[in-house]
């Protein structure tokens, strides 16, 4: 996976395996415990993470979207340009995870 919706893949963190692998093919170790959690690692420190469920038979994403409000601009502009990216990020992760 290279993007996700209008958002590049940067790296994607697999907890289960303790490996975190850069879109260029450089792979580190995770120090932190084994976990089922797959973590993607998406331009502007926004991300998407999948894990299962403690309690129930299915599968959480999460979304994690940033935007800079610009300089002079007003907090309401910034906040709808916010929520159009993550309804994209969204949309094409339940597209791709096939959900």
């Amino acid at each position: 996976v290279s993007q996700i919706g209008p958002l590049k893949v940067l790296a994607i963190s697999d907890y289960s395996a303790r490996k975190r692998r850069e879109t260029g093919g450089a792979t580190t170790d995770l120090s932190l415990p084994k976990t089922n959690m797959v973590v993607f690692e998406l331009e502007g420190s926004s991300r998407v993470i999948a894990r299962p469920s403690g309690t129930e038979p299915k599968v959480k994403f999460y979304v994690d979207v940033r935007e800079d409000v610009k300089v002079g601009e007003a907090f309401d502009a910034a906040e709808k340009r916010a929520a159009a990216a993550m309804q994209a990020v969204s949309d094409a992760f339940v597209k791709l995870a096939g959900v």
